[in-house]
C-alpha cells in the first residue's frame, strides 16, 4: 500500500468519524425537540391514555423487555394499564422513561384556555 493510499484512507476514516459525531448531535437535537413538542400536548392521565402511549412509543418492545429494563414485575406493568390509580408515580415514571417518555405535570386545559 502506498503512502498516498494510506493518507486517503486515514482522511476518509476521519471524515466518517466527523459525520458520525454530527449525526449523533442531530439525533440528540431531534429527540429533544420531539420531547419538547410532546409537552405541548395535553394527555390526561388515564388507563386508556397511558396504555395508548406505551403501545405507541414502545417501538415493538415486548412486555418482558419493558419489565426487565424497568425492573418491575409483569403484574405491576399490567396494573399500570388497568388499575392506574393503584400504581406509584415513581413506577409509572420508570416505565415511561424506559420507552423514552417522561411524566410531566402541566396546567390543566380548562374551558377556552389553551
Amino acid at each position: 500500500m502506498s503512502i498516498d493510499s494510506t493518507h486517503k484512507i486515514d482522511a476518509l476514516i476521519a471524515e466518517r468519524q466527523q459525520m458520525s459525531q454530527r449525526l449523533q448531535a442531530i439525533d440528540d437535537q431531534l429527540l429533544n425537540q420531539i420531547r419538547e413538542s410532546a409537552k405541548l400536548v395535553h394527555v390526561p392521565v388515564s388507563n386508556a391514555a397511558v396504555a395508548k402511549l406505551i403501545e405507541q412509543y414502545s417501538a415493538g418492545m415486548s412486555v418482558t423487555d419493558i419489565c426487565l429494563i424497568a425492573n418491575l414485575s409483569p403484574t405491576t406493568y399490567y396494573n399500570i394499564l388497568s388499575k392506574l390509580d393503584t400504581v406509584k408515580i415513581k413506577t409509572l415514571q420508570t416505565v415511561l422513561n424506559t420507552i423514552g417518555l417522561e411524566l410531566y405535570v402541566g396546567e390543566k386545559n380548562a374551558g377556552g384556555r389553551v
